[in-house]
């Protein structure tokens, strides 16, 4: 079977196929890598897509559609007025697609079985991966499957890396940035998180150029109206005018100077008075720099937010590999870096990156399922007959290596197993048969290695077995995890005539592909048959008031056609089961209990039609909703004062300056964008409290009378009234005893004078007399303190025994008491690190001599292969030894922590999906299988980074110690007092009498063996007790195995 990947892009496209071992590029008719995205029809009615579609669309704009890709998922229609045509974006991206489809050997486009992975960029909504997943449909593909551009890049970067360690992919397209954070281990990759702009790239920075250098030179040197940016007649100008500064900024990543240049001819455009218009504008790599500047720095801010959403610093990350177009000019790929703090690499092509990484992907899904789900990685064959075996094995692996387990209940004496390669002809002879017997095979060749088993009874005579073949497949790279890119939710009431809130099918960070079900009920009534229906709606983002500020993405429906009989009664309950793929696109099913079995099965009721927008016509509608929220901001920054208000100001007023008749969909979409990202930074601000900014003179007043007013009306003040401040006056209405009312009108400088004079003559009698009284005081006071500080200094420093308190004044006793206390601390503190220090010292000391021992037989090696073995030994010590340093440094940091630095409400599950994904590599490579179960919001007060670490703690012990082909379970829920977080597994599980000596540091059970260093549990522990948390150790379910259970208390109000 062949794999398609193919990368459609705004500007450029490319297509590559992958058959298990080598990715084949297939270039265009003119041998370049990548296609340009663009469609040109002549006055013929001939169409061409390409290189020679978009040169001929730079002099004669309304014969050709480019940048279609920006429209994708809208109503915006694509018009080409001098051939009489209009097209829909998704109608222009199927012939980009067909085209590339045709580059393709016959073999490879023919076969049926042909899978075919489209790249669509992670900022995508759903309404752009429907009309992406239509485009293909439209063009014929085949079986299609959409993959987000940067798990792809990623794809591509594990096919040329070698060594493991965290990277980060930056992006940087025609008119998307795409930023993603990946750790690899072992051939296999973990992406921690991504994220992206979804108008930063190439496009950008050519409209840049236009509007800050062309456009200011022809209106300086061509008789040209003020709108020639928006002039019909000029079109064409602006169109080539444009497609000469790419040609420059092209030129400008080989030289340090360009020229945006045209003759007269090539152009052939007059100005108002007539004269032929020419372009010849010198642009320096300085003046480009500067103007892309305010882009870069959002791309790398961006990319900052995307490291903070994986939990990461700078620092954790080793390397940023950059894709794209615009990421071949050096001063970009040096000022991201430099930014970032991160080392640059060029590990792969960045024009052809993410079609060679979806090609890659394509291999892993499995096209036979519906859902396009991936290849299940675990694999296993049922022997059958007498004998109640199975062997149990990982089925698809980056590795070279694979381990086969034999499982079975009952062993009959003398029985024996072998395994026979087909490919190579290898055997491993034959082996003892028990349950846990294991078998290493060498997979020799990428794709599918096939092997044979065969079994024999206690005579050796080969016994009859219902399966008997198993297939390994070699992979070029394997990803575990998908982090979701955006949260969707369904609109809902949280109560019968309640408040609007959106119940999420899926948070950002998710893991996907990710399955689920709903329960809903019934706002309305629906007859059977009715034109009526009953809809949700669907929304994407995470801001909780109001709901619709999110972007809305569509609805699902339920018409009174879609059955035959019955109502569905306001109330009923509807059960909406959904399933988000790796891609997130979503599937939706809807039953309704009460009228059972009359729905269709298999339809999805989802839609995204109701969302799109045609962005030709949305200037008044983005007026609007820029002055609305403009409102909201300014209400908000009267009370509180922070950064992000100012952020928000920003995109909204670069959004208002959009015209009322704006008809240009890009300019459109930037602006509707710049509301949607101020309405995000306004929900963030909402969420985090800030300082109350400074209240006028006014406001003050009014505060101080409010609580003087109070008072009087409680008897307990009497004489002011009312009193305000304006300018530099003060007003006070003053109600003598006898009632009558006086009013006094003063200055403020008058007021503090009066109140200087009746105060600072009694002053000047009373405070010489006071501070003589004072001087004594004080001096008979510290005489006790100074005998108590001599003592102190003659001290010797190790000598902290307790101060004689019966000895010193009454006065002083409590301060004694106090510093006696302190020393009782010291002391038990500096015995404490005594003997952490020692028992590290002694832990130490035995991977290091474990590693000079490898170190000397290596050298005395005689064979390649003892070498290779002592080497190999060696690399174990030195990964055991950094985990038991990364320990150690982990317990230094949180022994003198006697509270949380920065404790905040956190979504327990979120972090446990993130932790999951980490460690999945690790359990695949032991053969053990890692589950989660958690509810969507399960909430605690803590530190991040903390529980992330108690969380990977607790997973690493419980894999350490699970059997291969066991199972490793974290399970999430909420209780009445709080949240309980369970990890449980099937290993030897701990004696009752040691449960509570586990906790010990450096404590490890008698006979237990283990690679651990005694530390994990002890830094749990520590986390816990931070967390005003309690931590439970118990056996697993039917006494076999270990569960640790850590109670969190209910969050406060």
């Amino acid at each position: 079977m062949k794999y398609v990947g193919i990368d459609l892009g705004t500007t450029n496209s490319a297509i590559c196929s992958f058959d298990g071992d080598k990715i084949y590029l297939y270039k265009s008719p003119e041998q370049h890598d990548v296609t340009p995205s663009a469609i040109f029809i002549d006055r013929r009615g001939n169409k061409y897509v390409g290189s020679r579609a978009y040169n001929s669309a730079a002099k004669n704009p309304d014969n050709a559609a480019v940048l279609f890709k920006r429209l994708m998922g809208t109503s915006t229609p694509v018009k080409l007025p001098a051939v009489n045509l209009t097209m829909t974006p998704e109608e222009c991206s199927a012939e980009v697609l067909r085209s590339l489809f045709g580059y393709l050997p016959e073999e490879i486009r023919g076969d049926g079985d042909t899978g075919t992975v489209i790249t669509v960029p992670a900022a995508f909504n759903q309404m752009q991966k429907d009309a992406t997943m239509a485009a293909a449909d439209a063009a014929g593909l085949g079986r299609v499957a959409l993959m987000q551009e940067p798990v792809a890049a990623v794809m591509s970067v594990m096919r040329q890396r070698k060594n493991d360690g965290i990277f980060l992919v930056y992006d940087i397209g025609g008119g998307t940035l795409d930023v993603a954070i990946a750790e690899s281990i072992g051939g296999r990759v973990n992406l921690l998180a991504h994220g992206g702009i979804a108008m930063c790239g190439g496009r950008d920075f050519d409209r840049i150029l236009f509007d800050n250098v062309v456009k200011p030179w022809l209106l300086d040197n061509f008789d040209l109206p003020e709108d020639l940016a928006s002039n019909p007649q000029y079109k064409s100008l602006r169109t080539i005018a444009t497609w000469a500064a790419e040609k420059a900024k092209i030129a400008l990543s080989q030289s340090e100077e360009a020229v945006v240049s045209l003759a007269e001819n090539e152009l052939g455009v007059r100005d108002q008075a007539g004269e032929e218009i020419y372009l010849d504008i010198p642009i320096s790599r300085t003046l480009y720099d500067d103007l892309i500047a305010s882009k870069v720095d959002e791309s790398i801010q961006a990319t900052r937010e995307s490291i903070e959403k994986a939990g990461l610093s700078s620092h954790d990350v080793e390397r940023i590999v950059f894709v794209g177009g615009p990421a071949q000019y050096k001063n970009l790929r040096d000022k991201v870096a430099f930014q970032l703090g991160i080392a640059p690499s060029t590990d792969v092509n960045p024009m052809t990156a993410v079609a060679e990484g979806a090609a890659v992907f394509a291999e892993s899904i499995d096209w036979a399922s519906q859902s396009r789900g991936r290849k299940s990685s675990r694999g296993a064959l049922s022997a059958g007959g007498a004998l109640d075996l199975s062997f149990n094995y990982i089925a698809r692996t980056p590795e070279h290596k694979a381990k086969i387990v034999a499982k079975l209940s009952h062993v009959p004496a003398g029985i024996e197993f072998q395994i026979d390669s087909l490919d190579t002809g290898w055997s491993s002879g034959r082996v003892a048969l028990k349950d846990g017997a294991s078998v290493e095979l060498s997979l020799t060749k990428p794709g599918d290695n096939i092997f044979k088993v065969f079994v024999f009874d206690s005579n050796g005579a080969p016994v009859s077995l219902r399966e008997d073949k198993i297939v390994i497949a070699r992979t070029a790279a394997s990803i575990d995890a998908i982090p979701a890119s955006h949260s969707i939710g369904v609109e809902a009431r949280d109560k019968v005539g309640g408040r609007l809130i959106l119940d999420y099918l899926v948070r950002e960070g998710d893991q996907l592909p990710k399955k689920g079900k709903k329960s809903f009920k019934a706002g309305e009534s629906l007859k059977a048959g009715s034109a009526g229906s009953i809809k949700f709606k669907l929304w994407e983002g995470e801001i909780s008031d109001p709901i619709n500020d999110n972007r809305f993405i569509g609805m699902f429906e339920i018409k009174g056609t879609d059955f035959d009989d019955d109502v569905i009664a306001a109330g009923a309950e509807m059960i909406c089961e959904f399933e988000v793929l790796d891609s997130g696109n979503i599937i939706l099913e809807v039953s309704v209990p009460s009228i059972s079995g009359s729905f269709e099965s298999g339809r999805n009721f989802y839609s995204s039609q109701e969302g799109k927008l045609d962005y030709t016509s949305q200037a008044k509608n983005i007026q609007e909703q820029s002055e609305q929220t403009l409102q909201r901001l300014d209400e908000m920054a009267s009370k509180v004062d922070d950064p992000r208000l100012e952020q928000a100001r920003e995109k909204l007023e670069s959004a208002g300056t959009i015209k009322s008749g704006e008809a240009d969909p890009e300019t459109a979409k930037q602006a509707m964008d710049n509301v949607q990202e101020a309405k995000r930074l306004l929900e963030q601000k909402r969420k985090t409290p800030g300082a109350v900014a400074e209240c006028a003179p006014v406001d003050i007043a009014k505060a101080w009378l409010a609580q003087l007013d109070g008072a009087i009306a409680k008897g307990d003040a009497q004489g002011v009234i009312t009193m305000f401040a304006q300018d530099a006056k003060v007003k006070a209405n003053v109600k003598e005893k006898d009632g009558k009312m006086a009013s006094v009108d003063l200055t403020r400088d008058e007021l503090a004078q009066s109140v200087a004079n009746h105060l600072m003559h009694p002053l000047a009698v009373a405070l010489p007399v006071l501070g003589l009284l004072i001087w004594l005081s004080v001096t008979a006071g510290l005489l006790p303190l100074g005998a108590l500080a001599l003592q102190v200094q003659r001290r010797d420093p190790d000598n902290l025994a307790s101060l004689p308190e019966p000895q010193v004044p009454r006065e002083v006793a409590p301060l004694v008491h106090a510093l006696n206390a302190l020393f009782g601390r010291l002391r038990t503190s500096f015995e404490q690190e005594r003997r952490f220090t020692a028992d590290a010292a002694h832990e130490l000391r035995t991977p290091l001599a474990a590693l000079k021992t490898q170190a000397q037989v290596a050298q005395a090696a005689t064979s390649e292969q003892a070498l290779r073995h002592a080497l190999d030994q060696i690399v174990v010590g030195v990964d055991r030894a950094t985990r038991l340093v990364e320990q150690l440094l982990m317990l230094a940091r949180l022994d003198p922590q006697a509270s949380l630095p920065a404790a905040e409400p956190l979504s327990l599950p979120q972090l446990a999906a993130v932790c999951v994904a980490q460690l999945a590599p690790m359990a695949a490579q032991r053969d053990v299988d890692l589950a989660q179960e958690a509810p969507d919001a399960a909430l605690v007060r803590g530190d991040a980074a903390l529980l992330s670490a108690l969380m990977r703690n607790l997973l690493d012990n419980a894999i350490r110690h699970a059997p291969p082909g066991s199972e490793v379970e974290l399970s999430v829920r909420r209780a009445a007092d709080g949240v309980l977080l369970r990890v449980c597994d099937q290993g030897p599980g701990i004696p009752a009498a040691q449960r509570q000596r586990v906790l010990e540091r450096f404590y490890r059970i008698d006979g237990v063996s283990g690679e651990g260093s005694g530390l994990g549990l002890s830094i749990v522990q520590r986390i816990v007790q931070l967390h005003g948390a309690t931590l439970r150790l118990e056996p697993g379910e039917g006494g076999r195995g270990l569960c640790v259970e850590v109670a969190f208390p209910a969050l406060p109000g």
